[in-house]
């Protein structure tokens, strides 16, 4: 019995020793769990008070270490609950604003727009942004250039716009000034291609090319030949008036003779009862003819009977000069006398151009119409069409048709 004592003693003084030691294992461990509670709700408010920062909340007040001690158990998961929620809101702040960093580059029209996971993604994050950000950043530049060459080009057009103006949501009412100058030069410019279309085709340069290629050497082409128009107007001018000149002298000389050509027509005048006793020595049995009378100034019969010359020709201004004018004379046989008459030569009548009318071989040429009356000389236009391929020349003969004297008649 007594050895069993001593056992049993024994025995529990080995568990005694053993309690004691495990106790002191226990109280330890408890030590390092209390350590690194302390130490983990340190970090939960670290974690905390970096989530507040900017972000206009204070959780890390409500999550301080004295907060998240191991006395105050109960209360963690309320406490930490707090943490999570905004940890929660962080993610979705993050998430929206990469979708819309995503949004900005679409509407940018951005080229190889990055994943919706780069702009979420820690490791990717930085370089999506600076993709974007780059992009902006370039079409911002180009926005203000675009705008400071519109300002440029409006007022070089003498329109006033403003970079502000163009950057505001009225941006469209600014650029509808530039557009209305736009339109009225773009009408402008069409009526001066009109104009020097119709000036190319009066001036005989044909139909000008006036696309953006070929405009400067199609307006030079119609300078030049206004300026070779002038040139010719010119000389033109100077012949023009060599011919007055000329005709000038002529006229004088006439003139000369017309108080010899008045004497002359006084005594004619005394001469009319000698005309009138010579119709009746017309005739050898000395009997007027019943259809006989006297040609008048201006009838029918002394028309029919006037024939003159084309004396000059001016091929470079189109127009022929005859011998025929308002002092032209027909005569009219009477007996071994002749009856000088005035068949009246006006302007606007046609006359018939002949060719070797006094002998065999006639030929038709044309037609003329005389625009002007001299004196001794008209100036008559050919008609066009009249000759065919044949060539009025001087010295042909020119008459009125049965035709234009009726006309004249009328």
């Amino acid at each position: 019995m007594k050895i069993v004592n001593i056992i049993l003693s024994i025995l529990i003084l080995l568990l005694a020793i053993a309690s004691a030691v495990f106790s002191y294992f226990l109280f330890e461990k408890r030590e390092q769990m209390v350590k690194g509670w302390e130490k983990m709700a340190v970090i939960v408010n670290q974690t905390s008070a970096e989530l507040d920062k900017g972000s206009g909340t204070n959780i890390a007040k409500l999550l301080s270490p004295e907060l998240l001690c191991h006395e105050k158990y109960a209360e963690l998961d309320k406490n930490l609950t707090q943490l999570t929620q905004q940890a929660q809101k962080v993610v979705q702040q993050r998430d929206d604003m990469g979708t819309t960093i995503k949004k900005i580059a679409t509407v940018t029209e951005m080229k190889n727009i990055p994943n919706s996971d780069d702009f979420m993604k820690i490791d990717a994050y930085a370089v999506a942004k600076k993709n974007v950000l780059d992009w902006v950043t370039e079409s911002k530049e180009r926005q203000d250039g675009t705008i400071k060459m519109v300002c440029d080009t409006a007022s070089r057009l003498g329109v006033s716009l403003t970079a502000d103006a163009l950057r505001t949501p009225e941006y469209s009412s600014e650029l509808r000034k530039l557009d209305t100058k736009i339109m009225a030069v773009q009408s402008r410019i069409g009526s001066y291609n009109d104009c020097f279309t119709q000036l190319a085709q009066t001036l005989g340069s044909g139909s000008p090319d006036l696309s953006d290629n070929s405009y400067s050497s199609s307006i030079k082409s119609i300078s030049d030949a206004a300026h070779k128009v002038k040139t010719d107007l010119s000389s033109a001018q100077s012949s023009l008036q060599k011919a007055n000149n000329q005709l000038a002298s002529a006229q004088s000389a006439v003139k000369g003779k017309d108080s010899s050509i008045q004497n002359l027509q006084k005594d004619l005048k005394g001469r009319d009862d000698q005309i009138a006793k010579l119709k009746l020595i017309i005739n050898p049995t000395g009997t007027l003819k019943d259809d006989f009378k006297l040609w008048t100034e201006g009838s029918p019969e002394a028309r029919m009977a006037v024939q003159g010359k084309i004396i000059d020709i001016n091929r470079k201004y189109g127009f022929v000069v005859v011998d025929l004018g308002t002092n032209t004379k027909v005569e009219q046989p009477i007996g071994n006398k002749v009856n000088p008459v005035n068949p009246k030569i006006t302007s606007n009548i046609d006359l018939v151009v002949a060719r070797g009318l006094e002998g065999d071989n006639t030929q038709y040429v044309g037609r003329i119409k005389i625009v002007k009356v001299h004196d001794n000389c008209s100036i008559a236009n050919v008609i066009p069409g009249s000759t065919g391929d044949r060539e009025v020349k001087i010295g042909d003969t020119v008459y009125l048709s049965s035709d234009a004297v009726a006309a004249m008649s009328k």
